[in-house]
């Protein structure tokens, strides 16, 4: 294995893990009448804005009008047969964001957690936040039928925020303890975007103890033995993993991207270590390779599993010509990935291709983003909903910074790292050596890859344990060996 390097420092991540090793006690703050700890929650929404901060990253956000609320309102007034009331018993409940998703034959499958579903059959249940359609065509199902969504809970929490709010004398508190604890924060960030985190952490306290009994009544009907739940570091379900620890059910996290020294989600300080802030943590990390935790400062151990669409794609994949450079935006300096893409078209022979890949949450405006790449002949946006369909075409891969750098190490794609702040921090260059930037190295590179040129040795990704094989037998091992325990 090739142990993570030396990146950068990220400013905002270390700022975090220092307060957390200086002020336990300013962490420990509940909400007045109940148990609820406010620094779990407000732990990632701080480090994000910092890191937009420190990094000028924000991805593009999702504007709700009021005829898509009130069209929402009223689908969710139609009773579905995937509203998470209807969930049953079984030992394995997987707690999903419903975003990693794929189209197949079988209908949407979610890529990250549905081939281990799968692997349990009639024992295992999906629950997602992202709603699922009451009238659907079968192409657009959940390929797992044992599939249901929380969004009905959310309508119910909706109503019940706004009936029996938070009391003002609870809300003040918490407020105040936010206050405090951003003043003891020591790293510069914007008042603007302080207080926007602010405001988003009052509004998830406001709905937090309506939220937690319609998980806890979700528990009571599947009774699982094992949770696995997407995003279990990142705090927003804090609340919920303490419930869970309370009835001696273990929590584990898949990996679903980019994990790292400088991620603030998978890196902790003292106080996280132990007490009621380590029962706010998963009980394990399951990575995609044994890679992703070097070099993690954590409570939560890290289990190496695999990634099983990943696996499944690579065994799939046919050989073929693959005249294609796949650009692949991190929603950073488009300008300088645009500057990029029209040179090596330009360096390219015509019959080469340049795709454009714009990160999730550019998809709806990629035309005007990319507008100047799109514009320029042989450059295509990419179409394809399987971010491995766009990668088992290409024979390059250019980005900043992304997990899709690391995946294209699987297909045998060559990987060009465009020189930045982020990928200081996010592309190791043990990994990735070769950097371009300047007009000389991109023609450099073009050269390279116009004629076939080989790069120096490069990982391809099980070598350096960026992934594993055999993800789902390791999945179905680490079930036993969890559910012995427990």
């Amino acid at each position: 294995m090739t142990p993570q390097g030396a990146p950068r420092r990220s400013r905002g991540t270390e700022a975090l893990l220092a307060l957390e090793d200086a002020r336990p006690d300013l962490l420990l703050e509940t909400v007045p009448g109940t148990d609820t700890l406010v620094w779990p929650l407000l732990r990632m929404p701080l480090a994000q804005t910092t890191a937009e901060s420190e990094l000028g990253t924000s991805a593009v956000r999702r504007r709700t009008t009021r005829a898509q609320a009130l069209l929402r309102a009223v689908a969710r007034a139609v009773p579905s047969r995937h509203d998470s009331r209807a969930a049953p018993r079984a030992g394995l409940l997987f707690i999903a964001g419903g975003g990693t998703t794929t189209r197949t034959r079988r209908g949407v499958r979610n890529w990250l957690i549905g081939s281990f579903a799968d692997a349990f059959g009639d024992d295992a249940v999906i629950v997602q936040d992202a709603p699922l359609a009451r009238r659907a065509e079968p192409a657009d199902r959940p390929a797992f039928a044992r599939t249901y969504s929380f969004d009905d809970a959310a309508s119910r929490t909706d109503v019940a925020a706004r009936l029996r709010p938070l009391p003002e004398p609870a809300l003040s508190h918490a407020d105040a303890v936010i206050a405090a604890i951003l003043a003891a924060f020591d790293h510069p960030v914007e008042p603007a975007r302080l207080d926007r985190v602010r405001q988003q952490v009052l509004y998830r306290l406001g709905r937090l103890r309506h939220l937690d009994l319609e998980f806890a009544r979700l528990l009571d009907r599947v009774d699982p033995s094992l949770v696995v739940m997407d995003g279990a570091c990142y705090g927003g379900r804090s609340t919920v993993i303490r419930e869970l620890k309370r009835r001696g059910i273990p929590v584990a996290e898949p990996q679903h991207g980019w994990i790292g020294p400088t991620h603030a989600a998978y890196n902790h300080g003292a106080a996280m270590w132990s007490g009621d802030l380590r029962r706010t943590l998963p009980d394990a990390l399951l990575t995609f390779g044994p890679f992703w935790s070097s070099g993690l400062r954590s409570p939560v151990p890290a289990v190496a599993i695999g990634k099983p669409h990943l696996d499944e794609a690579i065994r799939a994949r046919e050989d073929g010509p693959r005249e294609r450079v796949l650009l692949v935006s991190s929603v950073f300096d488009t300008a300088e990935l645009t500057r990029v893409g029209l040179t090596l078209r330009r360096a390219l022979p015509s019959r080469w291709r340049v795709v454009v890949r714009p990160h999730p949450s550019e998809r709806r405006v990629a035309d005007r983003v990319f507008a100047e790449l799109l514009a320029t002949d042989g450059v295509e946006l990419d179409a394809s909903s399987d971010l491995y369909d766009a990668l088992s075409a290409a024979d390059t891969v250019v980005g900043f910074a992304s997990t899709v750098l690391y995946e294209a190490l699987a297909f045998g794609a060559r990987v060009l790292v465009i020189e930045s702040a982020l990928a200081d921090l996010y592309a190791d260059r043990a990994v990735f050596p070769h950097r371009i930037g300047d007009e000389e190295s991109v023609l450099a590179a073009a050269a390279g890859i116009a004629v076939g040129g080989a790069q120096d040795p490069v990982p391809t990704g099980r070598s350096s344990g960026v992934w594993i094989d055999r993800p789902v037998e390791r999945f179905t091992d680490f079930v036993a060996r969890a559910r012995r325990r427990a």
